[in-house]
């Protein structure tokens, strides 16, 4: 089911629609369907820019098998160049959780796939995700931005309230996710929040994982920035252990991705209850030739764990030319027999991170221990800041203590913060 479509032509206005439910502004009982459902579908050209402003999709279920992992969509632009909510923003979903969007498939509240440019602002999607029994080893999208060699603006959108009650099979894991950006030209992706993304489904998983991820920076070029985005509560529920964990990651690069990324704020307890948990704050995966450049930034891993998978605020584990100044890395996650670890270069090598790639940051734990990884994850890699210091041959001004923020979420810092004063200048 499609209930706006427009497949060809370019300069289209697509303005201050309600699609679902069973009354005006899209409100009433919810739009029940056994098909996949998509809100609007665009299939335009670049002779001029299609707009697509103040549309609601909302109060829809989706009842569909997804035997075939046919996806569903919110709002799908699969070519052309646009502006999505540059002028008013698109809400699919909604605040009010008896109007959600509530679908089966490999599904997405917001996909863009250009290879031009398109403007991706001021959306809202709340409250987006699986029926209440999925089929198995399903993949939920908050936001997608796709395209080769597309460079596209992400600025000021809201994803929340994401959440996946399918379980891993022998063939995939369950995949949840916020917000991705894998388009392969410049990137500006600025002021969004992610938040409350999570895998709902409490069974042990007995094959595979239930993987959860706020945000994915993928294959982007280099000169793209990821600047002042908030990343929070990134969870999942299962009582998966050992090889069968939940694995939580609030932000992660991959392939060939290039990037500055500057004051972003990331924060999450892994899920409500203690729990065995992997959990990483910043995930690196970058390779060669790629760069990676992460300037003041603040993360924040916090909760209980009750078994041996290690967690981390920073953990690099790739070959990009890596640079890390004036971060705060914070992972206060006690319990178990894991290692909770504020930074680490976990990759078997040092490739791609000289002496010189860190300094100027403030590392915090609750094991001094092991507060920092060098060139592996294992016990016989645990270091403490001094002796991070003589193996990496780096981070000589980078200090170990509580930075104090304001709370476990709001990682502003306040006065009495050893990060105060302890940084360095870095030039535009």
């Amino acid at each position: 089911m499609i209930a706006i479509s427009i497949q060809g032509g370019s300069g289209q206005f697509i303005l201050n629609n309600s699609i679902g439910g069973s009354a005006p502004g899209a409100g009433g009982s919810f739009l029940n369907t056994s098909q996949t459902f998509r809100g609007i579908d665009l299939s335009v050209g670049t002779a001029a820019v299609s707009s697509v402003q103040g549309n609601v999709i909302k109060n829809i279920r989706s009842t569909y098998p997804a035997a075939d992992f046919a996806p569903s969509y919110g709002i799908f632009l699969e070519s052309g160049q646009a502006s999505i909510g540059s002028v008013a923003g698109n809400t699919v979903g909604s605040s009010n959780v008896a109007e959600r969007y509530e679908v089966n498939g490999d599904s997405y509240g917001i996909r863009v796939v250009s290879t031009s440019t398109v403007n991706v602002s001021n959306n809202t999607v709340n409250n987006f995700g699986t029926a209440a029994t999925p089929p198995t080893g399903e993949f939920y999208f908050g936001m997608s931005i796709e395209g080769a060699g597309g460079a596209h603006t992400v600025f000021n959108n809201t994803v929340t309230n994401v959440t996946n009650n399918s379980t891993p099979d022998a063939s995939f894991s369950t995949q949840t996710i916020g917000l991705i950006v894998s388009a392969t030209g410049v990137q500006n992706i600025r002021n969004n929040t992610v938040s409350n993304i999570g895998s709902t489904n409490l069974v042990a998983p007995a094959a595979n994982n239930n993987r959860v991820w706020g945000m994915i920076i993928s294959g982007t070029a280099v000169g793209t920035i990821v600047d002042k985005n908030r990343v929070d509560n990134i969870y999942a529920s299962s009582a998966g252990a050992a090889a069968r964990v939940d694995v939580i990651t609030c932000f992660q690069t991959q392939t060939v991705a290039s990037g500055t990324y500057t004051n972003n704020m990331i924060s999450t307890t892994g899920g409500g209850a203690s729990s065995d948990r992997a959990i990483f704050g910043i995930l690196d995966l970058s390779n060669a030739p790629a760069t990676s450049n992460y300037y003041f930034n603040s993360v924040n891993i916090t909760g209980t764990a009750t078994a041996a998978n290690n967690t981390y605020a920073f953990n690099r584990n790739s070959t990009a030319t890596t640079s890390l100044r004036d971060n705060i890395f914070a992972d206060t996650r006690s319990g178990g027999t894991g290692f909770h670890v504020a930074m680490a270069n976990t990759n078997a090598a040092a490739t791609g991170w000289p002496g010189t790639a860190s300094d100027y940051n403030l590392l915090f734990n609750s094991a001094p221990g092991n507060l920092t990884q060098w060139l592996g994850a294992a016990a016989g890699n645990n270091l403490t800041l001094a002796g991070f210091q003589a193996a990496s041959g780096g981070d000589a001004n980078t200090l170990s203590g509580d930075p104090v923020f304001t709370g476990p979420s709001d990682l502003h810092i306040q006065i009495t913060s050893p990060a105060v004063g302890s940084g360095i200048t870095l030039e535009a």
